[in-house]
C-alpha cells in the first residue's frame, strides 16, 4: 500500500520539499511506486532510473534493499528541466502535456477538463499563442472548440483506456482559431496524456485545390473526348461512303482514304487513352476487395477476338484478392495483355503467363508486405537500357508503321500501380520476351 519514511536527510527533505508527511508514495509518481518498488522488494535487485518528480525537478533515483528496509538514494539531474525543454522546443511538432481533471478529484469520476502543464515553443506556430498563455490553464478555457470538434472526447478516451489515438480534424472556436490539425494523443501515466499536433491547414487547402483541379481536368477530358469523337465518327462515315459509293472513280484516291481511316483510328485510340489517363488522377477513387482472378477473366473475355485470331496461349495461375479499384485493375491488365499480344514477332503465336507470389516484404525501402504479380510473354522484348523510357508518356521504341499504339499504355499501367501504393519493374532481352513485375500491397 505504501512505504513509510524511517529516515530522510536534510538534502533529501529539501529536494522533495518534504514536510511532516511520512508517506513515500505521496512524493513519487504511481507508475514508479507501483512498478519499481514491488520489483525491488520481491527480487532484491537494485534499480536506477530518472524520475520526473515535478515539472521543475528531475531526479536520478537508486532503489535497493537494506535488510528489511528500502534504501532510496537520489540526486538532482543537473539542468534537467532546461535540457528537456530544449529538446521539446526543437521538435517540429507542437507538444502539450495535460492532466485530466475529474468531476470528483482522485476518483474514477467523469473527466471534465484537462490542465495543460507543459508546452513546447512550437505551439506558437500552430496555435498563434505563446506558451505562457497556455501553461497552467485548462484546455476548455483556452480552446473551447475541442468539445465540438470531438478532440476532447478523444483525449478523454486516451486518458481512460491508455490506448493512443490519432485524428485529422477541423477545429474552430469562439476565440477566432480556425484550422485543420493532425493530432496524436498518448497516455503518459494515470490521468496524464501528451498530445502532439501540427497545423495542416495549408496542406488541406492545397489538397482541396488539387482535388478540384483534378475534377475539372477529368470533366474537361470527358467533354473533349465526346466533342472530338463526334467529328471522327463523321470522318469515318463519309470516308466509308466515298470508298463504297465512288470506288470506281477514286483511282489512287482509295489509298488516301485508307490512310485517312488509319489516322482517325489512331486519333480515336489516343482520345480514349487520354481520357483514361485523366481519370486516374481522380481523388475520389474508392478501394474495395477485388478478386484479380475475376478481373483477368473479364479482361480475357474483352480480348477474346485478338487472342483467338493470333492463336495465343494465356495461362493464369491463382491470383490474390487485394484492396484496389476494380476499374483501374481492369485497365492495368488490359494494357499489359494487349501489349503482349501486339509486340510479338510475325508468325509467332503469343504465349502469356500470369503468376503471383507472396505476400512478403519485397522492396528494401518499404516495410509493407506486397504480392508480386508477374506478366511474362514471348514477344520481341526490348533492351533494358530503355527500362524507364517505356513507362514515359508518348515514348515508343518502335515505329508506328511496325506496331500501332498511342504510347500511353505503360504510362497508364505505372500510374495505376502507383495509385495503389505499389511499384512496377520490367525485365527483358531483345527477341527474348518480357516480364513485368507488379508489386501490389497485400
Amino acid at each position: 500500500m505504501d512505504l513509510r519514511f524511517v529516515f530522510i536527510n536534510e538534502t533529501g527533505r529539501h529536494l522533495l520539499q518534504a514536510t511532516q508527511e511520512t508517506s513515500f508514495r505521496s512524493y513519487v509518481p504511481d507508475s514508479f511506486f507501483l512498478g519499481i518498488c514491488p520489483q525491488v522488494i520481491h527480487t532484491r535487485q537494485p534499480v536506477q532510473q530518472s524520475l520526473q518528480i515535478r515539472p521543475d525537478l528531475c531526479l536520478h533515483v537508486a532503489l535497493e534493499m537494506a535488510g528489511t528496509q528500502v534504501l532510496c538514494t537520489f540526486w538532482e539531474a543537473a539542468d534537467s528541466p532546461q535540457v528537456l525543454q530544449a529538446i521539446l522546443d526543437a521538435s517540429p511538432n507542437s507538444i502539450i502535456s495535460m492532466k485530466a481533471l475529474r468531476q470528483e478529484p482522485n476518483t474514477p469520476g467523469l473527466i471534465t477538463d484537462f490542465l495543460m502543464e507543459h508546452v513546447n515553443a512550437t505551439v506558437e506556430r500552430d496555435l498563434y499563442l505563446k506558451p505562457k498563455n497556455i501553461v497552467g490553464k485548462t484546455l476548455m478555457s483556452v480552446f473551447p472548440g475541442n468539445k465540438e470538434s470531438g478532440l476532447f472526447d478523444m483525449y478523454a478516451r486516451v486518458a481512460e483506456t491508455g490506448q493512443p489515438e490519432h485524428a485529422i480534424q477541423y477545429y474552430r472556436d469562439s476565440n477566432g482559431l480556425e484550422a485543420w490539425f493532425d493530432v496524436s494523443a498518448v497516455a503518459q501515466g494515470p490521468d496524464q496524456i501528451t498530445i502532439t499536433f501540427t497545423n495542416i491547414t495549408e496542406s488541406q487547402r492545397n489538397q482541396q485545390q488539387l482535388k478540384q483541379s483534378n475534377e475539372a481536368l477529368e470533366q474537361f477530358a470527358s467533354i473533349a473526348s465526346h466533342d472530338l469523337q463526334e467529328p471522327l465518327r463523321k470522318i469515318r462515315h463519309f470516308g466509308h461512303l466515298l470508298a463504297t459509293q465512288y470506288q470506281t472513280k477514286l483511282g489512287n484516291g482509295a489509298e488516301l482514304i485508307d490512310k485517312m481511316h488509319s489516322a482517325t483510328d489512331r486519333m480515336g485510340s489516343l482520345i480514349d487513352d487520354l481520357l483514361t489517363f485523366a481519370q486516374l488522377n481522380n481523388e475520389s477513387t474508392t478501394f474495395e476487395t477485388v478478386d484479380l482472378n475475376q478481373i483477368l477473366t473479364e479482361v480475357c473475355s474483352d480480348l477474346e477476338v485478338p487472342i483467338r485470331q493470333q492463336q495465343a496461349s494465356v495461362t493464369i495461375d491463382p491470383l490474390p484478392h487485394i484492396q484496389a479499384n476494380a476499374w483501374q485493375m481492369r485497365q492495368l491488365f488490359q494494357n499489359l495483355l494487349s501489349n503482349a499480344l501486339k509486340y510479338v514477332a510475325p508468325g509467332v503465336c503469343p504465349i502469356i503467363h500470369i503468376r503471383s507470389q507472396g505476400p512478403q516484404i519485397y522492396l528494401r525501402d518499404r516495410a509493407d508486405s506486397f504480392y508480386r504479380i508477374e506478366v511474362s510473354d514471348n514477344g520481341i522484348g526490348f533492351n533494358e537500357q530503355y527500362q524507364e523510357k517505356i513507362f514515359e508518356a508518348f515514348q515508343r521504341l518502335h515505329s508506328r508503321s511496325t506496331y500501332t499504339g498511342t504510347g500511353l499504355g505503360l504510362t497508364i499501367v505505372r500510374n495505376i500501380v502507383e495509385n495503389h501504393g505499389g511499384r512496377i519493374t520490367a525485365r527483358s532481352q531483345e527477341n527474348q520476351g518480357s516480364t513485368f513485375q507488379l508489386y501490389l500491397k497485400a
